[in-house]
């Protein structure tokens, strides 16, 4: 699992070539994007990177609002064969072009469907937009009582490159046991203006609390069946 989350993080966005990594070692993959809900590796991959372009109609935001496609989520899974052990992963990335966020806490969540098995070792990484490693979020809530994990994500901005620009969190489910179709959704608030006063999450919903004018923009996936 180790080797297919570097790979991850050193090639992020590259979901058809982590797909084949996956498959290369007998493992299976999924992914689904807040564009395209479940879909193949290559869909994801070309529905994100055409929510990139800088050129798109939702470029521009209307007052006292986030652009629309600021920025793009997806969650994916993978497991060594048919091991009930899983690996989730939802991921964010901002457009290349936005940056300036103030009081700049984001939330990222990630929510399962069913209590059964055990999920373990939640982690998280960002990246700048040189791709350079910040690792700025903090574990907010483990989700034992919720079934949904949470982290704050201090996206500062500095030198007009914003320090969380692109990030994932993953969380290890052994579903041991299990009898439950089920399923795991990703969602994150982008942030700008605002404190944060409360969070709460869970499978499928995030709702946060916030003091002072702020800006805040939510995507989240459809969810994906494991």
């Amino acid at each position: 699992m180790a080797e297919i989350e570097n790979y991850q993080n050193e090639n992020p966005g590259d979901y058809v070539g982590l797909e084949q990594f996956v498959e290369s070692i007998g493992g299976e993959f999924k992914v689904s994007t807040n564009i395209t809900g479940p879909t193949t590796a290559k869909g994801a991959e070309e529905a994100l990177a055409k929510n990139s372009d800088p050129t798109s109609t939702d470029a521009i935001a209307a007052a006292g609002s986030l652009p629309s496609d600021s920025f793009t989520v997806a969650i994916t899974s993978f497991r060594q064969g048919t091991s009930p052990i899983i690996d989730v992963t939802g991921s964010w990335d901002w457009r290349n072009d936005f940056a300036g966020q103030t009081d700049p806490r984001d939330v990222a969540s990630l929510g399962f469907n069913s209590s059964c098995g055990a999920r373990s070792n939640p982690r998280a990484t960002t990246q700048d937009l040189n791709g350079g490693v910040t690792n700025t979020t903090t574990l907010y809530d483990s989700g034992v009582t919720t079934n949904s994990v949470v982290w704050e994500v201090d996206a500062a901005v500095s030198g007009f490159v914003n320090s969380a620009d692109q990030g994932r969190v993953t969380v290890t489910w052994d579903t041991s046991g299990c009898t439950d179709t089920l399923q795991a959704g990703f969602i994150y608030e982008g942030n700008q203006g605002g404190s944060l006063d409360s969070i709460s999450a869970s499978f499928g919903a995030l709702s946060i609390g916030y003091s002072g004018g702020t800006l805040a923009l939510q995507k989240s996936t459809a969810p994906l069946t494991l």
